[in-house]
């Protein structure tokens, strides 16, 4: 069963989903104009989330996290979004993780 999370990155809230139950995870990082969503095929793939958790969230801006306040766009620049990447990982704590991107 897919579950759904709100990750809390300086005051900003991230949404994120999970499936699975290993010490070992496959993070999802949609592309620009994308939500989570784009890895729903993979979310739902019995064979992956029987070995791995399965974990994708919405980048600041984008699907059912919040935007980035203000008229401060270096927020979303690529420093930012590792940071948010980061804020995710420190989230569900995997032993080992691979990081999968469009």
């Amino acid at each position: 069963m897919i579950t759904n999370h709100s990750i809390l990155f300086g005051k900003y809230r991230v949404h994120s989903t999970s499936v699975g139950n290993s010490d070992e995870a496959i993070i999802f990082v949609h592309g620009n104009s994308q939500t989570s969503e784009s890895w729903n095929l993979q979310m739902s793939s019995s064979e992956l989330n029987s070995k791995y958790q399965l974990i994708s969230f919405d980048l600041p801006g984008h699907g059912q996290s919040d935007w980035f306040k203000g008229d401060d766009t270096s927020l979303y620049d690529l420093k930012e979004m590792a940071k948010v990447i980061e804020a995710v990982i420190d989230f569900y704590q995997p032993e080992k993780y691979i990081l999968v991107g469009l």
